[in-house]
């Protein structure tokens, strides 16, 4: 059977901008529901345990020792996707701006 022009030319034009607006409006209909955007494809991410918590607790201590002026909102703020192998060092863009060691995420990752 022959696939019709629009099937061959499909292409991901999903934005960053568009699926943080599309995971807000999932997030309205469904307070639970939390939405991630992985090899092009939509899905739901499993809620955040404990681990999660004690992650960004550690993250927030990293960067205040790093500048005590920052204004910290653990639900807000840096987006970064990036895919680093744990114990490799991942520098963080601006404003950030700083080296962090992910080699302490492996006690917490299961």
């Amino acid at each position: 059977m022959p696939r019709c022009r629009h099937e061959e030319s499909a292409v991901n034009v999903l934005t960053q901008d568009g699926f943080e607006e599309l995971a807000r409006a999932g997030e309205r209909v469904d307070e639970s529901l939390r939405l991630e955007f992985l090899d092009g494809k939509i899905v739901e991410k499993a809620a955040p345990d404990g681990c999660h918590g004690r992650i960004i607790a550690w993250l927030t201590r990293l960067c205040i020792q790093a500048d005590a002026s920052w204004w910290l909102y653990p639900d807000q703020g840096l987006r970064m996707v990036a895919t680093v192998p744990f114990g490799k060092t991942v520098t963080l863009p601006e404003p950030v701006r700083m080296e962090l060691d992910t080699e302490p995420l492996r006690n917490w990752v299961r």
